[in-house]
């Protein structure tokens, strides 16, 4: 065969699977794109399903919470108010010779009743922690 007839024929078989291959890169990496993507939005919804379930449970949580210091304060006030009606029964039932002492008894153990209803209120808004 003659050269140039030759030179002609390589250089179209050697572009011609120069073409083949690029096409075949190009169609591997577009589906490589697409596997990609399907998963990142598999992975997104599964994303926003776990968050929406932590923001229903921190949501309990915070109810919860609320019931806890409803029924905190309520066992609190319900003790401060016992405190004071023994703290009264007992100053209306002692002598007129001791009841001066007795009042003075009463009235401290009204102000600690008060204190440890006050000091329990504070550690159940501080979340149980240990500062006032």
């Amino acid at each position: 065969m003659p050269r140039p007839t030759s030179h002609e024929a390589c250089m179209k078989g050697y572009l011609a699977g120069a073409q083949a291959a690029t096409l075949y890169a190009s169609e591997l990496q577009k589906g490589a794109q697409e596997a990609i993507a399907a998963e990142a939005q598999s992975a997104s919804s599964e994303v926003e399903e776990a968050q929406a379930a932590a923001e229903a449970a921190a949501q309990a949580a915070r109810k919860a919470a609320a019931d806890a210091q409803a029924a905190i304060d309520a066992a609190a006030k319900k003790k401060a108010a016992r405190a004071a009606a023994q703290a009264a029964a007992k100053a209306a039932s002692t002598d007129t010779k001791d009841s001066e002492d007795d009042e003075l008894a009463a009235a401290r153990e009204a102000a600690r009743a008060a204190y440890a209803a006050e000091q329990a209120r504070r550690k159940a808004a501080a979340g149980g922690s240990n500062e006032l």
